[in-house]
């Protein structure tokens, strides 16, 4: 019998091999494209949010422009009421733009751009912005008002952003009244926020606030150090230019006199602790509609007492009072603001951190914004729209919403 031959199977194994090895290496090639595509797709997603985030950076640049109030009207002009609010501004491998829509509902829109691999990566957000007064509320307590003994308010809406139904916010007793042709504006309309004692709130006259308000006063700065300000009886003053004064007291039949007309431009007042008019004394505003008008700042309380008289000029919208006291921490004693025994002012008073009283015949003749208001005795306010045109104004997000991403070649 012949011996067995495996010369026919000699180098079976090296197409095996190769097999094998070619195999593995487009498996490997496999993973290798995907794990660059992986890293290519995170790499986009880490310059999309980049992009995001400079399209917010943009908006934040925005609403510090017009919080500090600069005129649109300073920027680049684009159009009819649409401004390039922010030209390009660089950071890093990319920048923001924002554009600037001054409509009935103003609104911007910021885009950011990231610049990586010969693509660019434009992300815009279109942000609605509130533009809100002062004083746009004939009267309106953060946390209440309570309207008692025929207690009135006419030619103005009345609001508050509280939802407390027990007790009720806003409560109305004894025939005081909101006037029937304004609106009571509560959180979502939920007339369960007012309790109508007097029986004189009409029907859909409680209305949804919407936004809830904020008001961001600030005290000023950088004004001239001018010490205290204490009148005796029947002593005079006058004030002409801006500054800040540890506190301000008017007592019995005094007069301060306040001329912004001297030197043609308005007179900003901080009062660091008390303001007080007292007894007969007044505040005369020189000048009339139409000439600059006088804003006061104060820390402590506000009381004026006694057939006391702010703004003899009897233009509402030349006299801007603001209370700049932080909020308290109880049992801290609450910041406090007295309108009491005949006193007359015209003007607008917001001091969002203070309980408000006006009461015993006190006549205001502009806007009341406080945390808390008590009004009572035949206490009164009539709106003056003028005023709260006139400003000042503040400006928040009202709502945003992301556009789509677009992509582009680099123009490098």
């Amino acid at each position: 019998m012949r011996p067995t031959s495996f010369n026919s199977e000699r180098g079976a194994i090296l197409p095996i091999v190769i097999i094998l090895m070619l195999a593995l290496t487009i498996t490997g090639l496999a993973f290798l494209g995907a794990g660059v595509m992986e890293n290519k797709l995170a790499m986009r997603e880490v310059h999309k949010n980049q992009a995001f985030w400079l399209a917010e950076g943009g908006l934040e640049h925005l609403l510090v422009k017009l919080k500090a109030g600069e005129e649109t009207g300073d920027w680049d002009l684009l159009g009819t009421n649409h401004w390039l609010a922010i030209g390009e501004t660089a950071l890093g491998d990319g920048g923001y733009r924002v554009e600037y829509y001054e409509a009935s509902s103003p609104y911007a829109i910021s885009t950011g751009r990231i610049e990586k691999g010969g693509q660019e990566i434009l992300k815009s957000i279109k942000m609605t912005i509130r533009v809100t007064s002062f004083f746009e509320f004939a009267l309106f307590g953060d946390e209440g008002i309570l309207m008692d003994s025929n207690a009135g308010v006419v030619a103005g809406p009345v609001g508050t952003n509280s939802s407390s139904t027990d007790p009720p916010a806003i409560v109305l007793r004894s025939n005081a009244a909101v006037d029937p042709n304004q609106k009571i504006l509560v959180p979502e309309g939920n007339p369960d926020i007012v309790l109508d004692e007097a029986g004189t709130v009409q029907p859909d006259q409680v209305a949804d606030l919407g936004d809830p308000r904020e008001f961001p006063v600030e005290a000023p700065t950088g004004l001239l150090p001018c010490g205290s300000l204490h009148l005796g009886t029947d002593q005079t003053a006058m004030i002409s230019s801006s500054g800040s004064y540890s506190s301000i007291i008017l007592d019995s039949n005094s007069t301060l006199t306040i001329d912004p007309t001297i030197f043609s431009q308005e007179i900003i007042l901080y009062v660091e602790d008390q303001l007080e008019i007292n007894s007969n004394a007044q505040i005369i505003l020189a000048g009339s509609l139409g000439d600059p008008g006088v804003q006061i700042y104060f820390g402590g309380d506000l009381v004026a007492d006694s057939n006391g008289f702010l703004n003899v000029s009897q233009v509402p919208s030349r006299l801007k009072i603001f209370g700049v006291h932080p909020p308290v921490i109880p049992p801290e004693l609450p910041h406090t603001v007295t309108l009491n025994s005949n006193v007359v002012f015209h003007g607008g008073l917001c001091a969002p951190n203070a309980v408000i009283t006006i009461n015993s015949n006190a006549d205001v003749n502009g806007s009341i914004t406080g945390q808390e208001i008590v009004m009572d005795s035949n206490a009164n306010i009539l709106f003056d729209q003028e005023l709260a045109d006139s400003g000042p104004f503040f400006t928040g997000l009202k709502d945003w919403e992301e556009l789509p991403y677009t992509y582009k070649a680099s123009s490098v």
